[in-house]
């Protein structure tokens, strides 16, 4: 009787797991339809900004940063600041409006303005704390109140507190970076358009150089006068409409 029993219980054991089995596919299947159901509906947008404050214009939210965490597009018309649930304040307007793609994120860098008033006073807009600042999106239909976030920093998702943080550092000249091993900038019209090229301190010559001398012999390579004199030698002064040598470490 004991062994028929046994026999019973392993045999509804054994049908029980065969049916829920059966049935996986089609749970995990309903659980996936869930899920992106889900993404489809509502609206989860975080934001994270900075404040600029230029002097010659007014302080203004800038650097805005908007991220879609929903797998549907959100067309956008508008930005637009609340402060101490009282004050609107005009982040960025689109015209054409701006489509945020799903689960995909935008940068916008804001226009600078002169001033802000409410009626005929003038309005000084303060976004730090600890005013309240909510950011909003105005888009066809309705306004979706954006998720404010810190921008992430290495301490508050990895353990990098033992480590020595490295430090960027850009230097620029006429817009183009360079690094230590530039000596000289050259700076010359060719047609109707003003180039910057570099010379190393090997001599060689990079960026808007495409002629067909492109080094500096290294006799020439004591001061910016003596670059110029080479490059006159050969003649680019005929064939630039200007041509100035600049020492890049005497800036």
């Amino acid at each position: 009787m004991e062994a028929f029993i046994c026999w019973l219980n392993t045999n509804i054991a054994l049908e029980t797991i065969k049916t829920i089995l059966a049935s996986a596919p089609g749970i995990i299947l309903v659980g996936f339809s869930l899920y992106f159901a889900y993404q489809k509906i509502l609206n989860k947008i975080l934001v994270t900004y900075s404040i600029v404050s230029e002097g010659v214009t007014e302080t203004r939210i800038s650097e805005i940063s908007l991220i879609n965490k929903k797998n549907k597009p959100v067309t956008i018309f508008s930005i637009q600041a609340v402060i101490n649930k009282d004050i609107i304040v005009e982040v960025e307007s689109f015209k054409p409006a701006l489509i945020l793609k799903p689960l995909e994120s935008v940068h916008i860098d804001t226009l600078p303005f002169s001033s802000l008033h409410l009626g005929a006073d003038h309005y000084k807009a303060e976004y730090m704390t600890p005013n309240q600042v909510d950011i909003f999106l105005i888009t066809d239909s309705k306004k979706i109140k954006c998720e404010l976030i810190d921008s992430p920093r290495l301490s508050s998702h990895f353990d990098f507190k033992h480590f020595k943080q490295a430090t960027k550092k850009t230097r620029t000249y006429n817009g183009k970076v360079f690094n230590d091993s530039v000596k000289y900038a050259i700076v010359y019209n060719y047609g109707s358009e003003e180039r910057t090229a570099f010379v190393g301190i090997s001599g060689h010559i990079s960026e808007d150089w495409g002629f067909r001398y492109n080094s500096i012999e290294k006799s020439s390579m004591g001061n910016k006068e003596d670059v110029r004199k080479y490059l006159v030698a050969i003649g680019y002064d005929k064939i630039f409409d200007g041509l100035v040598v600049e020492d890049i470490n005497e800036r």
